[in-house]
């Protein structure tokens, strides 16, 4: 039966504080590949600590690119959150895709000043 499904991996952050003056999280996703679009599986979210996904006032990557990252091109999403709380970033891509895949989850206060960022991995 191998070979039927594609093998998917995740990138993730882990659950993350930005501070009391936190106000949203944003998510950064960029294809390093100088050739190669690649695909993203899952549509990227912003969980909190319980893994409610966020309602996101961002989403470039599905709105502005429909999942998919052409070759050396960003996009990003951004929630707004609360201040007391931690949050995490997640995306699924293809089976070997992610060596080509940087992302970055940032904390964000009101003037969005970046607080806090944090690697996926």
């Amino acid at each position: 039966m191998s070979g039927l499904a594609a093998q998917a991996e995740w990138l993730a952050s882990g659950a993350a504080y930005g501070g009391p003056a936190q106000k949203r999280a944003a998510c950064y996703f960029t294809n390093i590949s100088p050739n190669t679009s690649l695909v993203l599986q899952t549509g990227p979210t912003i969980t909190n600590n319980n893994g409610v996904g966020q309602t996101l006032v961002i989403d470039e990557c599905k709105d502005i690119l429909n999942l998919v990252i052409p070759a050396e091109k960003t996009c990003g999403i951004a929630a707004d959150i609360a201040n007391n709380a931690v949050y995490s970033c997640q995306t699924r891509v293809a089976d070997g895709d992610a060596i080509n895949l940087r992302a970055t989850l940032e904390f964000r206060d009101t003037s969005e000043n970046v607080l806090r960022s944090i690697e996926l991995r």
